[in-house]
């Protein structure tokens, strides 16, 4: 994996925190990226994969398998965050 990306994952599980008991249920995960120039620096759908790889990693989800439904967007924004949404799933 590239030096930048994982340095993100580490610093994305650093600021959102480690979590003893993962979510094990099937989920809908919403994520919208906000940036300053409205543009991504890599391709959208492989930075919601890697949001829900550091969710995993972080041990806010068991596996990034039970994601079933989400979406992500891209917005401008004065600053650069991303805000993310678990929804837990019945069935």
């Amino acid at each position: 994996m590239p030096k930048d990306y994982m340095g993100w994952k580490k610093n994305f599980g650093l600021l959102w925190g480690h979590c003893l008991t993962p979510i094990t249920c099937k989920l809908c995960v919403d994520v919208v990226f906000y940036t300053k120039t409205g543009n991504s620096r890599s391709d959208i759908d492989n930075a919601y994969a890697a949001v829900a790889d550091a969710l995993q990693d972080c041990g806010q989800i068991a596996n990034d398998r039970q994601i079933i439904r989400g979406s992500f967007d891209l917005r401008q924004s004065d600053s650069d965050y991303i805000t993310v949404e678990i929804l837990p799933l019945e069935g």
